[in-house]
Order: structure tokens, then C-alpha cells, then sequence
């Protein structure tokens, strides 16, 4: 069974092709108060050179100190200040061709001082901390990307030993965790990351149980960051210059503190706050922006305990570094130089995590934050059907368990219990690429697409990364990642009720896998399902797609409309 002779040779040609990698647009948050800035900036990143393109001004808005990205690219959101004063969020529309930023609405940030904003997972829900209140809220997300009110609006309340900075509660970032179904909100003020359940109906926030994690007196936690995979937390601690590891658990929201480590010399006596912290997208490297010593301090981390190894210090390039940022695939680091009024670039060695100047860097007034954006380009040209609608052909497999009705390829039966997984896989290997296919299914297990993979000799079984398809004991897994035989585990959290709520049932979903270098990401029904980078250099980026139908209890899942385009 191999595919027409005329549609391997296409498939052949379209994957030998490079093209440079495309630019990426760069929105940069400042602060419009100092009189040289008037809002949100943009620019391009050179993917190959790390050069940032000359900045120009996407919207004029008051004050957009932080800045966040909707997961579709379309939707920008901003701190802000309102017309009377008083906090606010901005909301504003993406422009297709030329990313410039078109209001759409503001809304009150339910306090004073504004400082971070975030979104779920499913970008319906947008949060926000305010800093000179200590409080937090959370808003819906339109349909048009416009902001409902306030849907809660949460009061910390306490103290802490810092009689300058900690007479009161400073909320200082609000993040969820990876499935969305916690946030939590560093309060400076309080030395504690505040815990809440999260209503994905209405984003309502409500006290977790345990309703906070305590970090030590004066610590000052500002931002933190979830490891990828979702097995720890890196907190930020502002007063304190050092960084506290968490572990993470998914049942109730708890974090257990592991370690702390300073992000200063120890021979250091001058003034210092760390501003922002960063992980990798392929979860081995922390990178922590010192404030005063003027560095990034860059930590190795232990994949299996989550600890943090120092690597070094970076200059930064200029003073008083507000916010860092990785571009989404790793290869480098943007910071924003409040005080020197500049935006330096440099690039990430992927194996060590060290940072080297490119001597790339862009002149703003008042940086405050670094947000890359990332459009998909949702055409159809280029690609290429590998399943011709009437045939495997081009396609090997355990024929009782695979057959082709009504145009797709039918894995499964619903008759009888399917005694263990069993793969169609393809008889080509993909490196990097772009998939399309629908798929739909019957039953009460999963299945799932293989990509990346190899047959393991003389076994029913495949390894590699399979893009899940379905339900598990755990809840539904559609768009995941998970290691078939390698890892043995999920790479990336479970579906959340925003992602379930967008999955047909017992219908047909569009489902898009696109793999480039080590970052695979992965689309059901347009949304953002799976974000995963690769952090094994000896894991080989190249193999077959396999279509699984999992063991267990009579099931079907058909796929019809594969098709493919190289990278």
C-alpha cells in the first residue's frame, strides 16, 4: 500500500524546502506619564539576526505598563488608567496585515494601580492585579474581544515586615495555572501567592482550599511562572532578590516550596529589586531580571525535582530592567530598560541557557513590558492530501482493526472490546510540518494522532508524541500531548472547560498539529489546545504519523481530510 508515485514526489519537494524564518511583530507597554511615550509600541524581531526593526506607535493609550496577548493573536490587552484616574484595562483589536491596535473598549480594573494582567488558557477570562489597592479581578472576554465588568472583584487584606513597602497588600501578578482552573495572585505586601478557584462560566473567583502559599517575611513575591509541563512554580521575590521554587499540585491548588536561591552576588551591597522572571519554553533554563545591579540572572533547572543551578549573570545592556521576555521559540531574550530608555536583544544558547549580546537593540522611552505576537496563517495553500479518501494506500496497519468508509479511515469497532492500541502508521517520515485533518469519535476512551513517531519492532505499539483525541480517566484530553511509550505521561496539561465546551461530540473537529524544530502546538477547532518545547536534544524531530484507536472498550475514531504542508 504506498501512495501515487506523483504525490510522494510533491510531498518530497514541499518538505526539502527552507524559506527564513518569519519576522515576529514585538508590542512593547511603556509609561506615558514621563511625557516621551504615548502608549503601545511595535516592532519586528529578525528570527535570524535577533535585529529589532524601528518602532512605531500601534495605539496611543495612557500608561500600558503590562501587556497580554489573546491566544487567537487577534486581542491585546493593557493596563491602563481610566478617564477619571482610576485603574483600567484596554482592550484592542489586532489589525490582520499590519498589527496596528484599534480600540475596542475599557473597563474599570475593580482598584487602583494596576500592574499585570493575564488570561486563561482559553483566553476567555481575562485577570487583573492592582497594586496600590491589593486587590484583583477578573473579567469575561466578548465575543468581538471587547471586556465585560468586572465579573469578581477580590480584596487582600494584611501586612508584612517591610514598614516601606509592606504596610499593606501590593498585588503584584495574577497568573492561572496551566489547566485554568486556579489562579493565583503574588501579593507583595503580604509575602504570600493567594490561591482562588477559577469559574470558567462566569470568572467568578472564589478562595482555594489551601487558600494561600507563604513565602519568607520581606520577601516581596512579584511575578512567577509556571514550569511547562506544570510540575512547579518559580516565584520572584522582589524585596528579597531571590527566587522560590513550588512544587505544584493539580488536585487542589497547593504549592509546596522546595527551595530558594538568591539572584544576586553574594558580594553585592548595592540597592536591588528584581523585576521579572521567565521560564524556558523548554522548561531547563529561569531567567530573573535584576534591578540595580542591572543583570539577568540565568539558572539551569533539574527536570525531575524542579531545582534551580546557577549558570550566570548577564549584563543587561542598560538600567533598571522592568521586564524580560523569550521568544516563543527560545532562541532569544528582549529586555526593557526603563531607566535607559532601551530595548536590548540577546540570543539564548539553547544547550546551556547562557545569554550572549547580539548588539541589536532599539531605542523607546520608558520600556515596560515585552509581548511577542504570533499569527497563524489558516490558508490552505500548500498542502498536500496523504490520505486520497478511498484507500490506505500509503499507509500500514493491522487491517482487521483499520478500514476507509464514507471518504475517511475508520480506526476501531464498535462491536467488540479492542484488546490493546493498535496504529495505522504512514509509510513516510515528517520533520517539520504542518497537519490537518478532522477527526471524530464514538465511545468512552481515546485515541489519538502520532506524530514523530517510529513502530517499535515486533510490538502492536508506537513511540513518540501523539496528539490525544477523546477522554481519559483524568477528564478530556482533545488537542494534548502526551509521550506513547517513551515518557509514558502528558507533556501538556489536560483539556480545560473552555477547550471541552469548544469540542464537537460524537461530530467532526477540525484538528491542526504544527511542528517546528522542537516546539509542537496543537489546534482543535481553531483553538490553542498544546503548547510543547522539547527539552531532550536527543530526541530525533523526525518520524511517521500514526492513526491509534486506544485499547479498551468498543470505540471508533474516523479521520478523513489529512493533509499536509512542509516547513
Amino acid at each position: 500500500m504506498k501512495i501515487p508515485t506523483i504525490i510522494s514526489l510533491f510531498i518530497a519537494a514541499v518538505l526539502s524546502s527552507t524559506s527564513a524564518a518569519e519576522p515576529l511583530t514585538v508590542f512593547i507597554g511603556t509609561q506615558t506619564s514621563s511625557g516621551g511615550s504615548k502608549g503601545i509600541y511595535r516592532a519586528t524581531l529578525d528570527m535570524e539576526t535577533g535585529a529589532l526593526g524601528e518602532p512605531s506607535l500601534a495605539v496611543e493609550v495612557a500608561n500600558p505598563g503590562f501587556l497580554e496577548l489573546h491566544s487567537s493573536g487577534n486581542f491585546l490587552y493593557a493596563t491602563s488608567r481610566g478617564a477619571d484616574g482610576e485603574g483600567a484595562v484596554a482592550a484592542f483589536a489586532i489589525g490582520r496585515e499590519s498589527h496596528e491596535l484599534t480600540s475596542l473598549n475599557q473597563v474599570p480594573s475593580g482598584g487602583k494601580g494596576p500592574c499585570h494582567v493575564s488570561l486563561d488558557p482559553g483566553s476567555a477570562t481575562v485577570f487583573v492585579a492592582n497594586y496600590s489597592s491589593g486587590s484583583v479581578a477578573s473579567m469575561q472576554v466578548q465575543e468581538d474581544g471587547s471586556l465585560a465588568a468586572p465579573s469578581s472583584i477580590v480584596q487582600h487584606e494584611g501586612s508584612s515586615v517591610n514598614e516601606k513597602r509592606q504596610k499593606g497588600p501590593h498585588a503584584h501578578a495574577v497568573n492561572t495555572s496551566p489547566d485554568g482552573r486556579f489562579l493565583y495572585a503574588a501579593d507583595l505586601g503580604i509575602d504570600k501567592l493567594m490561591i482562588y478557584v477559577h469559574d470558567f462560566e462566569t470568572g467568578a473567583l472564589t478562595p482555594a482550599n489551601p487558600p494561600f502559599a507563604k513565602l519568607a517575611p520581606g520577601a516581596g513575591p512579584r511575578h512567577f511562572s509556571f514550569r511547562p509541563d506544570g510540575r512547579f512554580v518559580y516565584c520572584l521575590n522582589e524585596l528579597a532578590c531571590t527566587i522560590t521554587v513550588f512544587s505544584w499540585n493539580a488536585k487542589n491548588g497547593a504549592l509546596t516550596e522546595i527551595q530558594t536561591i538568591d539572584t544576586l552576588p553574594e558580594d553585592f551591597e548595592g540597592t536591588n529589586t528584581t523585576s521579572e522572571i521567565r521560564v524556558h519554553p523548554t522548561g531547563n533554563f529561569v531567567y530573573a531580571a535584576n534591578r540595580g545591579h542591572n543583570s539577568i540572572a540565568v539558572f539551569s533547572v533539574d527536570g525531575k525535582t524542579g531545582v534551580l543551578t546557577f549558570v550566570e549573570r548577564e549584563p543587561v545592556g542598560g538600567e533598571i530592567p522592568r521586564n524580560i521576555n523569550l521568544d516563543p521559540t527560545g532562541s532569544f531574550l528582549i529586555a526593557a530598560n526603563q531607566k535607559s530608555n532601551n530595548v536590548p536583544v540577546f540570543r539564548v544558547d539553547s544547550k546551556t541557557g547562557e545569554l550572549a549580546a547580539t548588539g541589536h537593540e532599539i531605542a523607546v522611552d520608558r520600556p515596560m513590558c515585552i509581548r511577542f505576537l504570533e499569527k497563524r496563517d489558516w490558508s490552505e495553500e500548500g498542502f498536500v492530501p496523504i490520505f486520497d479518501g478511498k484507500s490506505m494506500d500509503g499507509w500500514k496497519g493491522e487491517a482487521a482493526w483499520f478500514r476507509v468508509e464514507d471518504g475517511a479511515i475508520v480506526a476501531g469497532n464498535l462491536d467488540k472490546k479492542i484488546p490493546n492500541n493498535f496504529f495505522l502508521a504512514s509509510a513516510n517520515e515528517y520533520g517539520d510540518f504542518e497537519l490537518r485533518f478532522q477527526a471524530k469519535y464514538v465511545g468512552t476512551s481515546n485515541a489519538g494522532v502520532q506524530l514523530r513517531s517510529q513502530r517499535i519492532p515486533n510490538d502492536h505499539e508506537m513511540i513518540g508524541y501523539q496528539c490525544d483525541i477523546g477522554n481519559t480517566r483524568r477528564g478530556p484530553v482533545w488537542g494534548k500531548i502526551y509521550d506513547e511509550s517513551r515518557r509514558r505521561r502528558f507533556l501538556t496539561m489536560g483539556s480545560d472547560p473552555v477547550v471541552e465546551a469548544n469540542v464537537n461530540e460524537g461530530d467532526w473537529n477540525d484538528i491542526t498539529v504544527l511542528a517546528e524544530g522542537p516546539r509542537v502546538r496543537t489546534w482543535v477547532n481553531g483553538m490553542l489546545t498544546a503548547d510543547y518545547t522539547e527539552g531532550d536534544p536527543d530526541i530525533v524531530p523526525k518520524g511517521r504519523f500514526g492513526l491509534q484507536i486506544h485499547g479498551g472498550p468498543p470505540a471508533e475514531c474516523w479521520y478523513r481530510d489529512i493533509r499536509i504542508r512542509g516547513l
